[in-house]
């Protein structure tokens, strides 16, 4: 039996730190982080002195698909229904001169409103992979990694990208979907919520 579902990925910012200051945001596609001490990362807007193009909205978008029997992938970039959510992108200015630190990344389960109310998980058969589209510097002469990332239900944060200090590092990526065929247990608008994270590595 086929099973129609609209499948979107909606934005969780969080960051933590050893001298933590913490900030999220409830508005999914914006986002900013604050410190409370030190002069650690942040995420910026563009601006003109870096006329990157950056994707500052990282909500993914996987269209509206026919979940069959059999095993699928689905392209942000392609499927999408707006522009908007073809790409998740993120620009970080590092103004410390201390150490490395990185971006995680994280997914939640795809869930759907029970018609009650409350939400029920949709579909436990998928991984998302992330892969790089794009990536900009203000120091193209220093390591800077982007990587691409395979990211499964309630698994452990993946390292996305490294930030040295005193850079501008910015990256958009492409959403894969892979769904096991079979998997979806309801139909309708089904979202998963990805948690980016600015942490120092241990």
């Amino acid at each position: 039996m086929k099973k129609i579902l609209a499948l979107a990925l909606a934005l969780s910012i969080t960051c933590s730190m050893t001298v933590m200051a913490f900030a999220n945001t409830n508005e999914p596609g914006t986002g900013t982080i604050e410190f409370e001490d030190g002069d650690t990362p942040i995420i910026i807007d563009p601006d003109p002195e870096y006329p990157w193009d950056v994707a500052l909205d990282r909500d993914l978008d996987f269209g509206l698909q026919t979940i069959s029997g059999d095993n699928q992938t689905y392209s942000s970039y392609e499927d999408s229904r707006t522009p908007e959510g073809r790409l998740a992108g993120v620009k970080i200015e590092n103004g410390s001169v201390q150490t490395d630190w990185v971006l995680q990344v994280e997914i939640g389960h795809f869930m759907i409103e029970d018609g009650e109310g409350g939400l029920v998980e949709t579909m436990h058969g998928f991984e998302l992979e992330l892969v790089e589209h794009s990536a900009f510097t203000s120091r193209p002469l220093d390591p800077q990694v982007v990587s691409d990332v395979t990211l499964e239900a309630e698994e452990a944060p993946q390292t996305i990208m490294t930030i040295t200090p005193v850079s501008i590092i910015a990256a958009n990526w492409e959403g894969f979907l892979d769904v096991l065929g079979g998997t979806v247990l309801h139909t309708g608008e089904a979202q998963a919520e990805m948690t980016w994270s600015i942490v120092i590595p241990v």
